[in-house]
């Protein structure tokens, strides 16, 4: 079946990357005009336009779009994995790197969406469970107070038999993000697991207020 969400991406994802060879010919127009000047243009990036980190998630981006209406049973060996599998090579060339960070561990999990640990053993279901903790606990020392991977951090650790491990990265969902209601309230999932209820009532009537108020200045939200 053909959505037209996914019409929407693949378009995009398509033009996206015609503007990044329009770009590239720019940089290279605008190099040889530097190196034609008298002027010193050291340290100058006005002709920088796009960054390389952007061109690579770009083209993996394409990848996981090129196939619009593919057949679910299908998806993951023909868009899914070679998606996760180009993201990889981005992560390895720019690990410290918070969206790129995001963007593979976020394309591991949805591999495993929900299937990521047995219960009750905790056993992990995927080879790539461990990667996935791997780079998200990685990225989170390097930017703790980064919303996607807090958030994406807290889904792994619920279904482990350690979700206290994500307490820390709720810590920065609860205070952070006072807008984004989805956000506020994902600290209760950890927060029902470990016992603390009371922190479980304040935040998702905390989320509900930030909700209202979004469907207050945005009534087409609702």
């Amino acid at each position: 079946r053909l959505y037209p969400s996914q019409q929407v991406a693949a378009r995009h994802a398509w033009l996206a990357l015609q503007k990044v060879g329009e770009l590239k010919q720019r940089n290279k127009k605008a190099s040889r005009k530097r190196r034609g000047s008298s002027m010193s243009m050291e340290g100058n990036t006005a002709g920088q336009m796009i960054s390389d980190i952007e061109v690579q998630l770009l083209s993996a981006i394409r990848t996981l779009t090129c196939h619009p209406g593919i057949n679910p049973a299908s998806a993951e060996g023909s868009v899914g994995r070679p998606y996760s599998d180009n993201l990889r090579k981005v992560y390895e060339r720019f690990p410290a790197d918070a969206e790129v960070a995001y963007f593979f561990a976020e394309s591991l999990m949805v591999l495993n969406a929900w299937n990521l640990y047995e219960y009750p053993t905790g056993r992990p279901l995927s080879r790539d469970i461990e990667e996935i903790e791997v780079v998200l606990e990685n990225a989170l020392n390097l930017h703790p107070d980064h919303g996607g991977l807090s958030h994406l951090y807290v889904h792994l650790c619920e279904m482990s038999n350690h979700p206290e491990k994500a307490l820390p990265a709720c810590g920065a969902l609860r205070t952070l993000f006072p807008d984004a209601g989805h956000l506020i309230h994902m600290p209760t999932h950890i927060d029902v697991l470990v016992g603390d209820y009371d922190s479980c009532i304040r935040y998702n009537y905390a989320a509900i207020l930030a909700d209202e108020k979004i469907m207050r200045i945005s009534p087409d939200t609702a």
